[in-house]
C-alpha cells in the first residue's frame, strides 16, 4: 500500500472513530460543542462537549489491534501538555465557557471494532 493510500486510509478511519465517538457522547446526555478544534500548529482536541456544569476535551484513539499497550498507552506526556494548551486556549477565546461553576475534565474514547470505551479523567 503507498503511504498516499495508507494516509487516506487512517484518516478515514480516525474520522469514522471520531464519528462513533461523538455519537456515543451524545447518547450520554453530552452537547457536542465543536470536533476538531485547532490551536494553530500546536495541535488540537478531537471533541469538545458539555453536559450541566462539565465540559469534556476529549482525545479519540481508534485502534483495530491492542499493539504497542492500546488506546490508553498512545497518550504520551507531550499530547497531555499539548492538549492542556489547546483547552487553555479554547476557553480564553471561548470565555462564555470559562466559569468557576464549570469543571473540567480530560478525557478519552477509545474506538475499537466500532466500540466507544470511555475514560473518564485521564490526566489532570
Amino acid at each position: 500500500m503507498s503511504s498516499e493510500k495508507s494516509s487516506g486510509y487512517r484518516k478515514d478511519f480516525g474520522d469514522k472513530g471520531e464519528e462513533i465517538a461523538a455519537s456515543f457522547l451524545q447518547k450520554n446526555g453530552f452537547e457536542i460543542i465543536i470536533r476538531n478544534y485547532r490551536f494553530s500548529k500546536a495541535g488540537e482536541i478531537d471533541i469538545i462537549a458539555r453536559k450541566g456544569n462539565l465540559i469534556i476535551f476529549a482525545e479519540v484513539k481508534s485502534r483495530n489491534s491492542g499493539s504497542y499497550g492500546g488506546a490508553y498507552y498512545s497518550i504520551t506526556e507531550k499530547k497531555k501538555q499539548t492538549i492542556k494548551k489547546v483547552a487553555r486556549q479554547f476557553l480564553h477565546v471561548h470565555p462564555a465557557f470559562f466559569s468557576k461553576d464549570m469543571t473540567y475534565r480530560f478525557d478519552m474514547i477509545a474506538v475499537d471494532n466500532n466500540r466507544a470505551e470511555w475514560i473518564e479523567d485521564i490526566f489532570r
